[in-house]
């Protein structure tokens, strides 16, 4: 089963400073003290040819002023459906390590070039919808071998075959989106064709000296190609051992919210990539491709 475990950061909403003036002005007065602080609604999900219909998540975003948490903020009693065609999927909320709204039946897959629509209804009647095309099937030219030897001098990179993969161009994708996931960033010896208990470690290159806490925690790298054949680059790998290479086409929706969190890097919401009607967030989907591979150390 292809599945795709990312998480978005959602986008924190800002007090107006002249209400935080007024609110310390007017603090002793009987009126109870102004915000213009105002819920809403945000809806991340992406629906993955050739998978269930999972992992579609609905939250009421938090002000600034308190402690993020993801499980406070998630909705779990909406009236979620996803349709195609003349078919209904009532959708139910799962807890676990992939939480979301998800179809009961595994056995109902996402269909390539297929129109879904998205509706939400909240308990206070609030009404969400929204749309995705998935796009078509598409598949490798040139796979990425299953071994890579991590080069021992990071300052002198040097190309090699297993590093090229290239796929097949179809439709009007204008650009793909290629992740390298390490799967297991504990153990790594066994992995090995002779097993041992030696722990993975992260990789060393100058690109993770420079990331921030969290972009170093993250287990995934991602990059945007506008072309259908590229070079791993070395830096993309974070950790040795087994690691997952994917190439997504995403559809309009997903490829916009990723550019503008991913590139953009603003820490204010540009409701230009919003593809919610009555709240905000993603309503995406895309075709996959994905190859396992093993990242041998190659350092002391």
């Amino acid at each position: 089963m292809k599945n795709m475990n990312f998480i978005v950061k959602m986008k924190k909403t800002i007090f107006g400073f002249a209400a935080v003036l007024l609110a310390l002005v007017f603090g002793g007065c009987e009126d109870s003290a102004p915000t213009d602080y105002l819920p809403q609604t945000f809806v991340e999900g992406y629906l993955i040819v050739g998978s269930p219909i999972a992992g579609i998540m609905i939250y009421t975003t938090q002000p600034t002023s308190s402690d993020y948490s993801r499980e406070n903020a998630a909705i779990k009693d909406a009236e979620v459906t996803v349709s195609v065609g003349n078919q209904d999927y009532k959708l139910d909320y799962k807890s676990g390590d992939n939480p979301g709204y998800a179809y009961i039946d595994e056995n109902i897959k996402v269909d390539p070039s297929k129109k879904y629509k998205l509706r939400i209804v909240l308990k206070d009647g609030t009404l969400i919808t929204s749309e995705t095309t998935t796009p078509q099937t598409f598949s490798w030219t040139r796979e990425p071998k299953p071994l890579y030897y991590y080069p021992q001098d990071t300052l002198h990179l040097y190309q090699v075959d297993s590093l090229d993969i290239a796929w097949n161009r179809f439709g009007d994708v204008a650009f793909y989106m290629l992740s390298i996931k390490c799967l297991d960033t504990l153990e790594y010896g066994k992995y090995l064709p002779a097993p041992t208990s030696e722990m993975n470690r992260r990789t060393y290159n100058i690109i993770s000296k420079m990331e921030d806490e969290s972009q170093y925690k993250n287990m995934t790298s991602w990059a945007f190609i506008s072309n259908i054949e590229t070079p791993s680059v070395w830096a993309a790998f974070k950790w040795f051992g087994k690691q997952k290479v994917s190439i997504y086409a995403p559809d309009y929706n997903m490829l916009s919210w990723f550019v503008s969190i991913g590139l953009v890097n603003s820490p204010f919401y540009d409701e230009n990539f919003n593809s919610i009607h009555g709240g905000i967030g993603v309503f995406g989907s895309a075709a996959v491709i994905e190859k396992d591979i093993f990242l041998f150390k190659n350092q002391q």
